[in-house]
């Protein structure tokens, strides 16, 4: 084959295969987002269950637990840094 060809077919199939890298990569990109924001939400819901618990617990708003609770995660990073 001449030499001229064989490059070609050389840049073809890495464009080639650079192209289905790229696909690839986007759609483990796109898995790895999905199941974050699924297991942020889950956390979520968790954390609202416990707040909810504590709220009834104490009886109080759920609102003041909230509150409560960013300021005391706010005096540890607080303290930390």
């Amino acid at each position: 084959m001449d030499e001229k060809v064989l490059e070609e077919l050389k840049e073809s199939i890495k464009k080639e295969i650079k192209e289905e890298l790229k696909a690839e990569i986007k759609e483990e990109v796109s898995r790895i987002k999905k199941e974050l924001k699924d297991e942020i939400t889950n956390v979520g819901s968790k954390i609202d269950d416990k707040v909810e618990e504590a709220a009834a617990k104490y009886q109080v708003p759920k609102w003041v637990v909230w509150l409560s609770g960013a300021v005391a995660i706010g005096l540890v990073i607080k303290l930390i840094v």
